[in-house]
């Protein structure tokens, strides 16, 4: 059983040890990372499944707190045990160090607005780069913005609809009607990128780099009613489906549901008599 939440509060820890003495396992996977906490039952969803597996390994160091990207004239400084941004005498941000805070590494910023209320929050890790940033209206998240190591936005979460929206090459990939969506379709090919990679040896980047051609490859088929055959797997195909009369049940009422194309998957022989046996 995984228990899917935002954050790993005292409520979910009650959860999780409630059904652990029922003698049921349970792990837990919430959106933001959980550096405090990482094991094989409580992990974050970023750094388990979106994080770059190559950087962990290229980027160590976190970000001093005097290397934070500024404006020209801006500055930073100490302020008590924390850091500060100022725009001459303003203060227009204040700064959080990560454990053991005399090291001033930064752990998250604090963006004013003139009535010094929080309007932004961006949160660093442990590998020196912005990975998150939150925007907030009345002291209320209405938005989280994820990143990649380069930057990138990789996911949107709309707080308020609890839509996500994943996006590659700052292209709009796939929009996720709930967390739970996600996870399930994002840990689904993480899952099959681990099996692989241990299976054949290779790193799990070469792994997902041509899983994610693969299906590239085969949605570049389908959209052209070209079906991908894999002699003892299985078959990649288009199916048609006809005009049809539906009822809205709400309004009770009558639709048309127009004639379209979904694709679909055709197993092979072989495939089907593996699993029956």
């Amino acid at each position: 059983m995984i228990i899917l939440a935002k954050e790993y509060t005292d409520f979910i820890k009650r959860i999780k040890k409630t059904i652990n003495n029922m003698g049921k396992s349970c792990s837990v996977c919430t959106l933001m990372p959980n550096t405090d906490h990482d094991t094989d039952d409580v992990f974050g969803f970023y750094d388990r499944y979106i994080n770059d597996e190559n950087i962990k390994s290229a980027h160590t160091k976190e970000l001093y707190y005097a290397f934070i990207k500024l404006p020209e004239w801006w500055a930073v400084c100490a302020d008590g045990i924390n850091g500060a941004v100022y725009d001459n005498d303003v203060k227009k941000a204040s700064i959080y160090f990560s454990e053991p805070i005399e090291k001033r590494n930064v752990r998250s910023v604090e963006w004013h607005d003139e009535e010094n209320r929080v309007y932004r929050k961006d949160h660093y890790n442990k590998m020196g780069y912005k990975y998150c940033t939150e925007n907030l209206r009345s002291n209320k998240i209405i938005q989280r913005e994820f990143y990649d190591s380069e930057g990138n936005l990789v996911v949107l979460e709309q707080v308020m609809s609890g839509t996500y929206t994943v996006f590659e090459k700052n292209n709009i990939k796939k929009v996720y009607t709930s967390f739970a969506e996600l996870f399930k379709d994002i840990m689904t090919k993480a899952e099959i990128v681990n099996e692989v990679a241990k299976s054949t040896g290779l790193e799990k980047t070469t792994v997902s780099t041509v899983v994610e051609a693969f299906m590239d490859s085969v949605k570049a088929s389908l959209s052209k009613n070209e079906p991908v055959y894999l002699r003892g797997f299985g078959s990649f195909i288009i199916k048609h489906r006809a005009e049809k009369a539906a009822r809205n049940i709400t309004k009770n009422t009558t639709m048309t549901i127009p004639a379209h194309d979904i694709p679909a998957f055709k197993p092979a022989k072989v495939f089907i008599g593996t699993i029956k046996k």
